[in-house]
């Protein structure tokens, strides 16, 4: 009956309510060794819109054209709203890239969704797609570009993966999860 649905419900969101808001831990000072850091740096603080082609290019992504069917009629008509944008030098200095994130339907539930966009002698081109909480671009480097990681995860795992560039893409460099029980 109703009363029984909504006491399932409430049961359901306070269940949430207590367990949801301790998801991310908090990382105060230096963490015991072997545990993953949450990066304290924001990739997106100083956000802008994105050039055109640079949308076009995210549009042609496969993350984001299998989503397509989600969106609503809107969103299709205008998919600048999708996302969030802050220009980057990852590489050369003379080169801007543009590290992008996804609105609804361009996320998970429990993590939010990356890209980054180069450009090339062409047109900006996608060369990484990745998952999780947090992005952070790191001092690291490989073939010139910056080593880029995620973290991300549940209450009971959080998982950190390292991209590294090998030249024409980011391709995942490694992975690993801390589990806590």
């Amino acid at each position: 009956n109703m009363g029984t649905r909504l006491r399932g419900t409430f049961v359901l969101i306070f269940a949430f309510v207590l367990f949801g808001f301790s998801a991310v831990p908090s990382q105060e000072g230096q963490p015991a060794h072997g545990k993953i850091v949450i990066p304290k740096g924001d990739p997106f603080e100083h956000q802008g819109p994105l050039p055109p082609d640079v949308l076009k290019a995210l549009l042609n992504d496969d993350a984001v054209t299998s989503s397509f069917a989600r969106m609503t009629d809107y969103q299709r008509n205008n998919p600048a709203e999708l996302f969030f944008a802050s220009e980057a030098r990852l590489g050369r200095p003379d080169e801007v890239d543009y590290v992008v994130g996804g609105m609804m339907p361009l996320c998970g539930v429990s993590f939010d969704w990356y890209w980054v966009v180069r450009p090339t002698a062409r047109r900006p081109e996608v060369v990484l797609f990745a998952t999780g909480n947090v992005m952070e671009l790191m001092e690291t480097r490989a073939h010139g570009y910056r080593d880029i990681r995620t973290v991300g995860g549940t209450h009971w795992e959080t998982d950190e993966s390292v991209y590294r560039f090998d030249g024409k893409k980011y391709k995942l460099w490694k992975k690993r999860s801390d589990s806590r029980h």
